[in-house]
């Protein structure tokens, strides 16, 4: 019990419709072993759900496809952001250190007491 697999041969599903399900079902939540982790054979038999034809099956995969793909691609770009971000905050820190960036001007602009103006009723 401690391997399970699914290949297309022997399953009567979409197989990538049968990965999101079986990430819906929540298989790992199911083991009850604290060394080595495990599924017990009949609780994954317990945990069942919905089985829609194969034609919906791939209309599902397909549309769960395309959305995981923007929410991935939102995901490299604000990555991409904070990549950009932690570089440009690493090279004004080398120029204000190093002299190259006169910063002076910038600080004596910022007020002694940073907490905002309460707004007017």
């Amino acid at each position: 019990d401690t391997t399970f697999f699914v290949d297309d041969r022997y399953a009567n599903a979409d197989l990538r419709w049968l990965f999101y399900y079986l990430g819906w079902l929540r298989l790992d939540d199911a083991s009850r072993d604290s060394a080595v982790p495990g599924l017990n054979r009949q609780e994954a038999y317990r945990r069942v759900g919905p089985i829609p034809p194969l034609d919906e099956q791939a209309a599902i995969a397909e549309y769960l496809d395309e959305r995981i793909a923007k929410i991935d691609a939102a995901i490299a770009g604000a990555s991409r952001l904070i990549d950009l971000m932690v570089q440009y905050c690493a090279s004004l820190i080398h120029e204000v250190v190093t002299g190259a960036r006169d910063i002076r001007k910038a600080a004596a602009a910022i007020p002694n007491d940073p907490t905002p103006d309460p707004p007017s009723p």
